[in-house]
Protein backbone atom coordinates (compact mmCIF):
# COMPACT_ATOMS: atom_id res chain seq x y z
CA UNK A 1 0.00 0.00 0.00
CA UNK A 2 2.36 2.38 0.75
CA UNK A 3 4.10 1.52 -3.00
CA UNK A 4 0.93 2.53 -4.26
CA UNK A 5 0.03 5.82 -2.41
CA UNK A 6 3.69 7.19 -2.92
CA UNK A 7 4.74 6.16 -5.79
CA UNK A 8 5.05 9.39 -7.61
CA UNK A 9 6.92 11.02 -4.84
CA UNK A 10 10.44 10.49 -6.21
CA UNK A 11 9.67 12.07 -9.05
CA UNK A 12 10.01 15.37 -6.80
CA UNK A 13 12.49 14.28 -3.96
CA UNK A 14 15.34 13.16 -4.18
CA UNK A 15 16.17 9.92 -3.06
CA UNK A 16 12.92 8.78 -1.38
CA UNK A 17 11.77 5.39 -2.69
CA UNK A 18 14.39 3.86 -0.33
CA UNK A 19 11.57 4.00 2.29
CA UNK A 20 9.54 1.64 1.01
CA UNK A 21 12.46 -1.12 1.24
CA UNK A 22 13.78 -0.41 4.56
CA UNK A 23 9.65 -0.33 5.27
CA UNK A 24 10.04 -4.19 3.87
CA UNK A 25 13.48 -4.69 6.13
CA UNK A 26 14.97 -4.96 2.58
CA UNK A 27 18.01 -3.82 3.07
CA UNK A 28 19.88 -5.35 -0.03
CA UNK A 29 16.81 -3.82 -2.11
CA UNK A 30 17.36 0.18 -0.49
CA UNK A 31 20.84 -0.04 -1.63
CA UNK A 32 19.31 -0.93 -5.04
CA UNK A 33 17.55 1.86 -5.04
CA UNK A 34 20.65 4.15 -3.74
CA UNK A 35 22.78 2.67 -6.84
CA UNK A 36 19.77 2.91 -9.19
CA UNK A 37 19.12 6.63 -7.96
CA UNK A 38 22.50 7.45 -9.83
CA UNK A 39 21.22 6.68 -13.36
CA UNK A 40 17.66 7.99 -12.91
CA UNK A 41 17.18 10.79 -15.70
CA UNK A 42 16.56 13.63 -13.31
CA UNK A 43 20.03 12.54 -10.94
CA UNK A 44 22.02 11.79 -14.26
CA UNK A 45 20.92 15.78 -15.72
CA UNK A 46 21.82 17.26 -11.71
CA UNK A 47 25.14 14.98 -11.91
CA UNK A 48 26.04 16.48 -15.59
CA UNK A 49 25.06 19.72 -14.77
CA UNK A 50 27.17 19.51 -11.54
CA UNK A 51 30.34 18.55 -13.01
CA UNK A 52 29.75 20.54 -15.91
CA UNK A 53 30.05 23.51 -13.88
CA UNK A 54 33.21 22.41 -12.36
CA UNK A 55 35.12 21.23 -15.28
CA UNK A 56 34.42 25.18 -16.77
CA UNK A 57 35.60 26.18 -13.30
CA UNK A 58 38.87 24.51 -13.49
CA UNK A 59 39.50 25.37 -17.25
CA UNK A 60 39.13 28.80 -16.44
CA UNK A 61 41.56 28.48 -13.04
CA UNK A 62 43.99 26.31 -15.01
CA UNK A 63 43.46 29.50 -18.24
CA UNK A 64 43.98 32.54 -15.73
CA UNK A 65 46.46 30.94 -13.38
CA UNK A 66 44.21 31.44 -10.30
CA UNK A 67 44.86 28.19 -8.72
CA UNK A 68 41.47 27.33 -7.53
CA UNK A 69 41.51 23.87 -7.50
CA UNK A 70 44.57 21.14 -5.98
CA UNK A 71 43.96 17.45 -6.65
CA UNK A 72 44.02 15.80 -3.26
CA UNK A 73 41.53 18.77 -2.11
CA UNK A 74 39.45 17.98 -4.76
CA UNK A 75 39.47 14.45 -4.10
CA UNK A 76 38.70 14.86 -0.95
CA UNK A 77 35.95 16.73 -1.27
CA UNK A 78 34.56 14.39 -3.98
CA UNK A 79 34.18 11.25 -1.64
CA UNK A 80 32.98 13.20 1.15
CA UNK A 81 30.14 14.62 -1.47
CA UNK A 82 30.06 10.61 -2.53
CA UNK A 83 29.47 9.76 0.81
CA UNK A 84 26.63 12.48 1.99
CA UNK A 85 24.74 11.32 -1.32
CA UNK A 86 24.34 7.76 -0.12
CA UNK A 87 23.98 8.79 3.35
CA UNK A 88 20.67 11.65 2.35
CA UNK A 89 19.48 8.23 -0.04
CA UNK A 90 19.68 5.74 2.99
CA UNK A 91 17.91 8.31 5.55
CA UNK A 92 15.39 10.28 3.65
CA UNK A 93 12.85 7.66 3.36
CA UNK A 94 12.96 7.36 7.24
CA UNK A 95 13.14 11.00 7.56
CA UNK A 96 9.46 10.94 5.29
CA UNK A 97 7.85 8.37 7.61
CA UNK A 98 8.89 10.13 10.30
CA UNK A 99 7.38 13.17 8.86
CA UNK A 100 4.33 11.53 7.23
CA UNK A 101 3.46 10.59 10.61
CA UNK A 102 3.72 13.78 12.48
CA UNK A 103 1.49 15.65 10.03
CA UNK A 104 -1.20 13.01 9.71
CA UNK A 105 -1.30 12.84 13.29
CA UNK A 106 -0.19 16.33 15.29
CA UNK A 107 -0.65 18.85 12.10
CA UNK A 108 -1.86 22.34 13.53
CA UNK A 109 -3.05 23.31 9.97
CA UNK A 110 -4.26 21.44 6.57
CA UNK A 111 -2.07 22.96 4.72
CA UNK A 112 -2.99 22.69 0.62
CA UNK A 113 0.18 22.82 -1.21
CA UNK A 114 -1.76 23.42 -4.47
CA UNK A 115 -1.86 27.34 -3.42
CA UNK A 116 1.51 29.07 -4.56
CA UNK A 117 1.64 30.87 -1.31
CA UNK A 118 2.11 27.70 1.03
CA UNK A 119 5.21 26.71 -1.19
CA UNK A 120 7.18 30.49 -0.70
CA UNK A 121 5.85 30.17 2.96
CA UNK A 122 7.72 26.61 3.12
CA UNK A 123 10.34 27.61 1.48
CA UNK A 124 10.88 30.59 3.76
CA UNK A 125 10.66 28.46 6.80
CA UNK A 126 12.46 25.82 5.55
CA UNK A 127 15.73 28.21 4.45
CA UNK A 128 14.81 29.75 8.22
CA UNK A 129 15.50 26.47 9.42
CA UNK A 130 18.93 25.78 7.80
CA UNK A 131 19.88 29.28 9.13
CA UNK A 132 19.12 27.86 13.39
CA UNK A 133 21.08 25.07 12.59
CA UNK A 134 23.78 26.68 10.66
CA UNK A 135 24.53 28.95 13.69
CA UNK A 136 23.77 25.43 16.00
CA UNK A 137 26.84 24.24 14.10
CA UNK A 138 29.08 27.31 14.58
CA UNK A 139 28.03 27.83 18.24
CA UNK A 140 28.08 23.97 19.62
CA UNK A 141 31.54 22.26 19.60
CA UNK A 142 29.41 18.78 18.48
CA UNK A 143 27.63 20.15 15.79
CA UNK A 144 31.02 22.22 14.88
CA UNK A 145 32.34 18.93 14.58
CA UNK A 146 30.16 17.66 12.13
CA UNK A 147 30.73 20.56 10.58
CA UNK A 148 33.68 21.30 9.90
CA UNK A 149 34.70 19.46 7.20
CA UNK A 150 32.99 21.94 5.45
CA UNK A 151 35.33 24.23 6.02
CA UNK A 152 38.68 22.91 6.59
CA UNK A 153 39.52 23.14 2.84
CA UNK A 154 42.24 25.58 1.88
CA UNK A 155 40.09 26.63 -1.64
CA UNK A 156 37.06 27.69 -2.53
CA UNK A 157 35.52 26.29 -5.72
CA UNK A 158 32.50 23.75 -6.64
CA UNK A 159 33.12 21.00 -5.49
CA UNK A 160 33.94 22.29 -1.62
CA UNK A 161 29.66 23.22 -1.96
CA UNK A 162 29.59 18.84 -1.41
CA UNK A 163 32.46 19.00 0.94
CA UNK A 164 31.19 17.95 4.41
CA UNK A 165 30.23 15.29 6.91
CA UNK A 166 27.90 12.80 6.09
CA UNK A 167 27.08 12.42 9.79
CA UNK A 168 25.74 15.83 9.48
CA UNK A 169 22.53 14.50 8.12
CA UNK A 170 21.40 12.06 10.90
CA UNK A 171 20.95 15.25 13.42
CA UNK A 172 20.05 17.82 10.66
CA UNK A 173 16.08 16.58 10.15
CA UNK A 174 14.73 16.85 13.69
CA UNK A 175 15.18 20.38 13.82
CA UNK A 176 12.42 20.23 10.57
CA UNK A 177 10.17 18.59 12.61
CA UNK A 178 8.11 21.91 12.58
CA UNK A 179 7.50 21.76 9.67
CA UNK A 180 5.13 18.53 9.74
CA UNK A 181 4.27 20.10 13.09
CA UNK A 182 2.51 23.10 11.41
CA UNK A 183 0.71 20.87 8.57
CA UNK A 184 3.32 20.86 5.78
CA UNK A 185 3.10 17.48 4.09
CA UNK A 186 6.42 15.47 4.27
CA UNK A 187 7.02 15.27 -0.30
CA UNK A 188 6.70 19.22 0.16
CA UNK A 189 9.06 19.55 2.71
CA UNK A 190 11.77 17.08 1.37
CA UNK A 191 11.39 19.06 -2.19
CA UNK A 192 11.48 23.03 -0.35
CA UNK A 193 15.29 21.12 1.66
CA UNK A 194 16.28 19.83 -1.61
CA UNK A 195 16.00 23.52 -3.60
CA UNK A 196 17.53 25.09 -0.22
CA UNK A 197 20.79 22.04 -0.55
CA UNK A 198 21.13 22.62 -4.44
CA UNK A 199 21.08 26.87 -4.90
CA UNK A 200 24.32 26.78 -2.21
CA UNK A 201 26.18 24.36 -5.07
CA UNK A 202 27.12 28.01 -7.07
CA UNK A 203 27.84 30.32 -4.24
CA UNK A 204 30.91 28.21 -3.69
CA UNK A 205 32.97 30.06 -6.07
CA UNK A 206 35.77 32.76 -6.59
CA UNK A 207 34.56 33.47 -10.10
CA UNK A 208 31.19 35.74 -9.86
CA UNK A 209 31.60 39.45 -8.27
CA UNK A 210 29.17 41.58 -7.15
CA UNK A 211 25.34 40.66 -8.22
CA UNK A 212 24.14 44.30 -7.51
CA UNK A 213 21.06 44.66 -5.12
CA UNK A 214 20.62 40.96 -5.33
CA UNK A 215 23.50 40.99 -2.70
CA UNK A 216 20.85 42.56 -0.01
CA UNK A 217 18.40 39.52 -0.22
CA UNK A 218 20.21 36.30 -1.02
CA UNK A 219 23.01 34.39 -0.30
CA UNK A 220 25.47 35.14 -3.35
CA UNK A 221 29.01 34.43 -3.94
CA UNK A 222 30.27 37.30 -2.58
CA UNK A 223 28.33 37.26 1.27
CA UNK A 224 29.28 33.35 1.61
CA UNK A 225 33.16 33.58 0.69
CA UNK A 226 33.81 35.02 3.82
CA UNK A 227 31.81 32.29 5.47
CA UNK A 228 34.25 30.03 4.58
CA UNK A 229 37.41 32.79 5.47
CA UNK A 230 40.15 31.24 8.13
CA UNK A 231 39.75 34.35 10.09
CA UNK A 232 37.35 33.56 13.40
CA UNK A 233 36.10 36.97 13.74
CA UNK A 234 34.70 35.98 10.13
CA UNK A 235 33.73 31.99 9.55
CA UNK A 236 30.42 32.87 11.86
CA UNK A 237 29.10 35.08 9.50
CA UNK A 238 26.52 34.94 6.58
CA UNK A 239 25.09 31.52 7.45
CA UNK A 240 21.90 31.86 5.60
CA UNK A 241 21.18 29.29 2.91
CA UNK A 242 19.12 30.96 -0.06
CA UNK A 243 18.28 34.31 1.64
CA UNK A 244 21.01 36.59 3.47
CA UNK A 245 18.23 38.79 5.49
CA UNK A 246 18.31 36.17 8.07
CA UNK A 247 21.86 37.14 8.93
CA UNK A 248 20.83 41.26 8.48
CA UNK A 249 18.05 40.36 10.72
CA UNK A 250 19.91 38.40 13.44
CA UNK A 251 23.35 40.25 13.26
CA UNK A 252 25.09 37.46 11.55
CA UNK A 253 26.10 39.38 8.84
CA UNK A 254 29.21 41.35 7.64
CA UNK A 255 30.74 42.58 4.68
CA UNK A 256 34.62 42.20 3.60
CA UNK A 257 36.49 43.56 0.85
CA UNK A 258 40.03 42.12 1.38
CA UNK A 259 41.22 38.89 -0.27
CA UNK A 260 40.18 36.14 2.19
CA UNK A 261 42.36 32.97 3.13
CA UNK A 262 40.00 29.95 3.23
CA UNK A 263 40.25 27.38 5.94
CA UNK A 264 39.83 27.48 9.63
CA UNK A 265 41.78 29.13 12.21
CA UNK A 266 43.46 25.51 13.33
CA UNK A 267 44.05 24.17 9.74
CA UNK A 268 45.19 20.53 9.04
CA UNK A 269 48.34 19.00 8.88
CA UNK A 270 46.57 16.09 7.02
CA UNK A 271 44.88 15.38 4.62
CA UNK A 272 43.31 12.03 3.98
CA UNK A 273 39.47 11.71 3.91
CA UNK A 274 39.13 10.31 7.45
CA UNK A 275 40.71 12.97 9.03
CA UNK A 276 39.38 15.60 7.70
CA UNK A 277 35.90 14.45 8.17
CA UNK A 278 36.34 13.23 12.14
CA UNK A 279 39.47 15.37 13.31
CA UNK A 280 37.23 17.56 15.71
CA UNK A 281 35.65 14.26 17.28
CA UNK A 282 39.09 13.14 17.92
CA UNK A 283 40.02 16.57 19.66
CA UNK A 284 36.76 16.73 21.74
CA UNK A 285 37.48 12.60 23.13
CA UNK A 286 41.13 13.90 23.98
CA UNK A 287 39.34 16.83 25.96
CA UNK A 288 36.71 15.00 27.47
CA UNK A 289 39.79 12.72 28.60
CA UNK A 290 41.06 15.38 30.41
CA UNK A 291 38.57 16.73 32.28
CA UNK A 292 38.07 16.62 36.16
CA UNK A 293 34.60 17.88 36.55
CA UNK A 294 31.19 17.76 34.69
CA UNK A 295 31.25 21.72 33.91
CA UNK A 296 34.41 20.80 31.81
CA UNK A 297 32.72 17.46 29.96
CA UNK A 298 29.91 19.04 28.85
CA UNK A 299 31.95 22.07 27.58
CA UNK A 300 34.37 19.65 25.64
CA UNK A 301 31.79 18.40 23.86
CA UNK A 302 29.18 21.18 23.27
CA UNK A 303 30.63 24.14 24.72
CA UNK A 304 32.26 26.54 22.17
CA UNK A 305 34.20 25.03 19.05
CA UNK A 306 37.83 25.49 19.73
CA UNK A 307 38.61 27.95 17.03
CA UNK A 308 36.99 30.31 19.15
CA UNK A 309 40.07 31.28 21.00
CA UNK A 310 41.34 32.34 18.02
CA UNK A 311 39.16 35.44 18.35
Amino acid sequence: MLAHQYSDVDHYILFPRAFISFQNSDVEGALDHVINSFTRPEQVTAIVVFLSFILGEMILSTRNQMKLYENRDTFNNMMLGFFTFVTIALLKGTIFLSFDFVQLNWGLFEIDMKNPLMWIILLIINDLMFYLFHWLAHNSRFFWALHSAHHNSRYYNFTVAIRGNFLLQLFKFPVWIVMPLLGFPAWAILLTDSIVYFYQFWVHTNLIGSLGPLEYILQTPRNHRVHHSENAHELDKNLGGIFIVWDRLFGTFTEVDHEIAYGIPNNLDKQDVWHVAMHEFKDIWHDLMQSRNPKMMWNSVFGYPPYRKFN
